[in-house]
């Protein structure tokens, strides 16, 4: 097993494009491959011609490479369905793999400027049964453009795999029509870790673009109601990674602008000099939407191109409200929504100076969210599965209990009128007190956090005494100010519950029976999620079915006993 490797595709694209021809191929080349997959194709361009000896690759290579300089700035048309159909299969077949399609000498000739590749090559892999390896090195280090002598030497000594045992797929030699390039490209979308899909996207505007390709990035409000939006990347994380694939898998001179938009549109209503617009199926009719802007403001007609389709589609003179710069929807949620349950930052390393040394040392989490976001329900479903969960909550509840230093403090700053005789402190009183008062609540925040801190520090102690089990236990802090009351110096990891602001908002209305103002009202002063999310380790969601959220948790509980178990192998498992 390889970590990356090179898969060199001799057969004319129309072929590669029947039945299951690159399902085999993937397949097998996965068996080779484990970490990375880069993809040559070359002949992508004229059929080789009845001629073409397709049992001999030097032949089938060779003329692909004329095709390709007759070419000029044009491609055959079944590329477009390749590119869907490989990106397609690769993200079924290939799913743990980066694979990625270089489209440098597509729709160029052979004196077209091509990419340093310098990436290391673990393995060349071929769809020809049986290839000539010297010739196919040679082939590689020439095509790709591999100058420096270190790189050369490497592919020189590069093992060669065959992963395709039927020569019959090399005579396909059906007609079909070329197409030619346009001058600028333009397309938009959040493109929150690239996936595959994104890829059929960027790729399809790369083979359209002759001089410029443009690109719009989402981001303020227009991740507004995007599913788990606090685990999307930052924007410029995003631009990045565009820029690198792009620049990777493009030829050199291809120009390319990156904007960060806030409104549907970006540069496609902006950019004079655009030719097509790229949209999914499902914003297809967005597409037309920015003609219809475009039109407004005096600007030329753009082509509107539906990924994955190959065919350009006429003007219509028919606007439809439809936002055009849509991410592909195949796996951008799914992509966040199974980050979920899985650790996004190293763990920490917490202070734990309080437990004895006779004692062992507990892994300890702590588990934060906002209000009605469902972190108890969670820290339920924690202690079901063998953990010892400890509720700040109800610490913070003794923490105001007659006798104890919080309780002594706040009736001395805040007068003797908010305690009864007893000693007990009118917590109502307090409230209203502290509320309309910033300071007052910081300070009232100053005397008790310490205090639950204390009696938490205690907790972590009696139940590593009491925990019968022989490995050190799991430990939860169950508590909604972990991060604001810099609880987190306790935890080896902070778990985030995160929901909605609209989905809490309507839980506290039905749990509180508080009017939709006061709910949102009660939202608004605590912490974001997204600043609970920046801070996490883990985050999870209550946003799903009850079903939903306990195969989060299992997942997250197994995940956590394997990390602990490889930080401490002879520890067994809770």
């Amino acid at each position: 097993m390889h970590s990356s490797g090179l898969l060199v595709l001799s057969s004319h694209v129309s072929a590669l494009c029947k039945g299951d021809v690159l399902s085999k191929i993937l397949k097998n080349a996965k068996k080779l491959v484990n970490s990375t997959l880069y993809v040559h194709l070359n002949n992508a361009h004229a059929p080789l011609g009845e001629n073409a000896n397709y049992s001999c690759l030097r032949d089938t290579l060779s003329r692909g490479i004329v095709a390709q300089q007759n070419a000029g700035n044009a491609f055959h048309a079944d590329m477009l369905p390749f590119v869907a159909k490989f990106y397609s299969e690769a993200s079924i077949l290939c799913n743990n793999i980066d694979v990625n399609l270089l489209l440098h000498n597509i729709g160029t000739d052979a004196n077209a400027p091509t990419n340093q590749f310098n990436t290391p090559i673990n393995c060349i892999l071929i769809d020809h049964p049986a290839p000539n390896h010297s010739f196919l090195r040679d082939f590689v280090a020439s095509s790709l453009c591999v100058c420096d002598n270190d790189s050369r030497n490497t592919v020189f000594s590069t093992p060669v795999y065959s992963v395709l045992e039927d020569l019959q797929i090399h005579g396909s030699e059906e007609e079909s029509s070329m197409i030619g390039k346009y001058d600028a490209t333009v397309i938009g979308g959040t493109f929150d870790r690239i996936h595959h899909g994104h890829k059929v996207l960027m790729s399809e505007a790369i083979l359209l673009a002759r001089r410029k390709i443009v690109i719009g990035v989402s981001d303020g409000p227009l991740l507004e109601r995007k599913t788990l939006k606090e685990l999307i990347q930052p924007v410029e994380d995003r631009k990045t990674s565009l820029k690198c694939f792009i620049r990777f898998v493009a030829r050199p001179d291809l120009e390319l602008h990156l904007e960060t938009i806030t409104d549907p549109y970006g540069p496609s209503i902006t950019v004079p000099d655009l030719d097509v617009i790229l949209v999914s199926k499902e914003t297809e009719k967005g597409g037309h939407l920015v003609n219809a802007k475009r039109k407004e403001r005096g600007l030329s007609q753009l082509k509107v191109h539906v990924i994955g389709q190959g065919t350009l589609l006429g003007e219509t003179e028919n606007a439809i409200d439809d936002i055009p710069f849509e991410e592909i929807k195949v796996s951008s949620s799914s992509v966040r929504f199974n980050l979920l349950g899985t650790l996004l930052k190293p763990a920490r390393t917490p202070t734990h100076d309080f437990i004895p040394e006779s004692l062992p040392k507990p892994y300890v989490i702590g588990l934060t969210g906002g209000i009605a976001s469902g972190k108890s329900s969670i820290a339920k479903r924690l202690e079901n599965l063998g953990a010892i969960v400890i509720d700040c909550d109800k610490l913070g509840h003794q923490s105001y209990l007659p006798g104890s230093r919080a309780n002594l403090e706040i009736a001395k700053h805040f007068g003797s009128d908010i305690v009864d005789d007893n000693g007990v402190i009118n917590r109502r009183a307090l409230g209203e007190r502290v509320f309309s008062d910033k300071r007052e609540m910081d300070k009232l925040n100053s005397i008790v956090w310490p205090e639950i801190e204390s009696l938490c520090k205690k907790e972590i102690v009696t139940s590593v005494e009491r925990h019968s089990h022989p490995n050190a236990p799991v430990i939860v802090l169950d508590a909604a100010i972990l991060l604001e009351a810099k609880w987190d110096r306790l935890v080896h990891e902070v778990w985030v519950v995160n929901i909605p602001a609209a989905e809490a908002t309507v839980r506290i209305m039905e749990r509180n029976r508080l009017s939709e103002e006061s709910a949102i009202k009660r939202i608004g002063s605590q912490t974001s999620n997204k600043s609970r999310t920046e801070q996490a380790n883990v985050v999870l969601s209550t946003l799903w079915e009850p079903s939903v959220t306990q195969k989060l948790v299992e997942k997250s509980w197994q995940a956590l006993q394997e990390r602990i178990s490889k930080k401490d192998p002879e520890k067994p498992k809770l």
